[in-house]
């Protein structure tokens, strides 16, 4: 666990069994709870990165209680999956959605998703799974074996979002791995003071592998001998990190950093537009 001897288990299936258990006692099974913001809030951020391709294959990381997924399922998304590792809530949420075809809730743990194939889901989504990370014991590398299996499981040129408490200088590093092949984006949600949304959007070159094994943090050393000389000039920023068990020093290589309002108003002005596979062009970033 953390340091901080008050810090809740949040890293600890056994916390939130608990947590289910005693919700629906109070609240009835039909009880939500969405951390950070509903699905509204997230909503345009989700168009902006989709458009109106409601055929995507969703996958929802620590769905818990949320309504995220059925918020969605409302709006016509037919294909989505929400995993979680509390075996209380996924009972409760195959109980509650058993009548909705295409939308299915499995017992899964997001650092070990090998049920799902390779680059199979059209767009992931989590919000505050990965903060709960960090909560647990070995977090860096727990964090660091999800990221990958994100990587992994995404199709190439579609997007990973992240809804976290976490600032730039603290949680981009962790989406900075070298084994991680997507370019990194930032937005502050606009009314939620502290809170943050990462768009992770995978890289559409071929022939990429993840090397599950590869857990030791991104280095200038590693990047300077990557990196050739006719992107030596590329803006580097090096953010210091709490010290932790794989702590260290992490290397932003691409970090787009805007404001949520800007992105949407550059986007009703025509400065950002979807392709076909859904990358985004833009006369901003």
């Amino acid at each position: 666990m953390d340091s901080n001897p008050d810090c809740h288990a949040y890293g600890e299936t056994a916390y939130w069994d608990r947590r289910y258990n005693e919700e629906r006692r109070k609240h009835g099974i039909n009880h939500t709870f969405d951390w950070y913001l509903p699905c509204e809030e997230l909503w345009p951020i989700i168009q902006t990165y989709c458009g109106v391709n409601k055929g995507f294959k969703v996958l929802v990381l620590g769905c818990g209680s949320s309504a995220l997924c059925e918020v969605m399922y409302n709006m016509g998304f037919t294909q989505i999956t929400g995993i979680d590792k509390s075996q209380v809530i996924i009972a409760h949420l195959q109980h509650r959605y058993q009548h909705q075809e295409g939308m299915e809730f499995l017992v899964m743990d997001a650092t070990s998703m090998s049920r799902l194939d390779s680059n199979s889901i059209d767009l992931v989504i989590e919000k505050g799974c990965i903060d709960s990370l960090f909560c647990g014991t070995n977090s860096y590398n727990h964090v660091l074996t999800l990221n990958q299996e994100v990587c992994r499981v995404l199709k190439p040129g579609r997007v990973f979002i992240s809804v976290s408490c976490g600032a730039e200088n603290i949680r981009i590093p962790h989406f900075s791995h070298r084994t991680l092949h997507w370019e990194i984006d930032h937005a502050n949600v606009p009314g939620r003071n502290g809170l943050h949304v990462y768009m992770l959007q995978k890289s559409e070159e071929e022939g990429l592998e993840i090397n599950m094994m590869d857990t030791d943090f991104v280095g200038e050393e590693d990047v300077n001998r990557e990196m050739g000389e006719d992107k030596q000039t590329t803006e580097k920023k090096f953010l210091n990190t709490q010290e932790k068990a794989a702590g260290g020093e992490g290397l932003v290589i691409v970090a787009n950093v805007r404001d949520q309002e800007d992105l949407l108003a550059a986007m009703a002005e025509g400065k950002i537009r979807l392709l076909g596979n859904q990358k985004i062009e833009t006369g901003v970033i």
